[in-house]
Order: C-alpha cells, then sequence, then structure tokens
C-alpha cells in the first residue's frame, strides 16, 4: 500500500483488531503449553535429582529420529512427538499439513525404526553433521509450537556440545532474540534494525 489508506479510521480499526487477535493467539498458545511445559519441567528435574544423565538421553532420542533411513520430512516431527511430547495435530499446524497426514508421518517412521532395527544410541561424532540439521529444525519448531523454554533448554545443550556448529550457534542466538523481543514485546519486524 502507498501513502494514506482512503479510509484511514478503518485500516486501523482492521490493524487494531488483527494485532489483538494475533496477541490473543500468542497468549491461547502460551496457556495450552504451560501445562505441559510444567509437566516436562518437573520430569526433568525428577531425573536429573535422580542422578542419570537426562540431556544425553534427550539426545539419543534427537539423534535417532535424525536417522538417515528415516524419511527426511519425518525426522523434524518425529523428534517433536517422541521427545518433546508434541501432538500430532500441533506437528501438522507447524509443517502446514493436515493432523491425518502427519499422523501416518509419523507412524510410518516409527514402523521404520522398528524394521531396520535403528539402534537406540548416539551417533560417532562423524556423523553428526548429517543430523544436526533436522535436530535444529525439530528444536525451532518445537519452539513455535510454545515450547520456549524446553527448546532454549536444548538448543543450550546442542551449543554446549558443539560450540563450533555455526547452525546450532545461530539456531540459539534466533531464539534468544525471539524471547527477548516478546518478553519485552517488541514487535519482531522492528528488532532486526
Amino acid at each position: 500500500m502507498e501513502g494514506v489508506p482512503a479510509k484511514p479510521e478503518a485500516w486501523l480499526l482492521t490493524t487494531a483488531r488483527r494485532k489483538r487477535v494475533d496477541g490473543q493467539r500468542r497468549n491461547r498458545t502460551r496457556t495450552e503449553s504451560m501445562d505441559a511445559l510444567s509437566h516436562a519441567m518437573e520430569t526433568a528435574r525428577l531425573v536429573i535429582d535422580a542422578g542419570h544423565n537426562f540431556p544425553k538421553e534427550r539426545l539419543k532420542l534427537l539423534f535417532v529420529c535424525a536417522h538417515p533411513a528415516i524419511d527426511p520430512a519425518a525426522r523434524a516431527p518425529l523428534m517433536m512427538q517422541t521427545v518433546l511430547g508434541i501432538d500430532a495435530e500441533k506437528i501438522a499446524s507447524v509443517f502446514l499439513t493436515s493432523p491425518a497426514a502427519m499422523s501416518q508421518r509419523l507412524v510410518r517412521a516409527k514402523v521404520k525404526i522398528r524394521d531396520a532395527g535403528i539402534p537406540f544410541s548416539v551417533p560417532g561424532r562423524d556423523e553428526w553433521p548429517q543430523r544436526i540439521g533436522f535436530v535444529n529444525d525439530a528444536i525451532y519448531a518445537a519452539f513455535t509450537t510454545g515450547l520456549a523454554d524446553e527448546s532454549l533448554w536444548l538448543a543450550r545443550v546442542l551449543a554446549h556440545l558443539l560450540p563450533d556448529e555455526p547452525e546450532t550457534l545461530g539456531l540459539l542466538a534466533l531464539l534468544l532474540h525471539i524471547q527477548a523481543a516478546m518478553s519485552h514485546e517488541l514487535p519482531l519486524e522492528n528488532t532486526w534494525l
């Protein structure tokens, strides 16, 4: 649009209404994910307090789901469901597909893991480069579903394990930037200047 709109009052009203709807959606997503996030954080605390190596087990699952034998289109969604506990409907909305199609994709991936006998183990460091991109994708996608704290925690663990991996460091920086902008209620389009 160029110049002043023909009906500035209507344009302002529409803009304000859209901002309000966006704010309500963000609040609803935040509220809906709080129970799942609280449960995940409490489970993490219990596991850590029990002396288990929580990050290693979580990373094992992420890297198993990024195995080259699994369809690339199913890797990030599989991580989101298996590791982060996000339901297929929310995953489908992130990947712009129907819940039924996403459910089928996830079922096929799980069958592939079982039938191919994919081991539950962290791959050697030489295999990480071919898998890390899918792990980063899943962490970012989980962040967009409202699991900001969990996603930031995973991004920090990966950045600690892979301090020379630019995409992992970039992901962590992006998530921190978005979180900072959201906590100050800044419009994201203005924070890049």
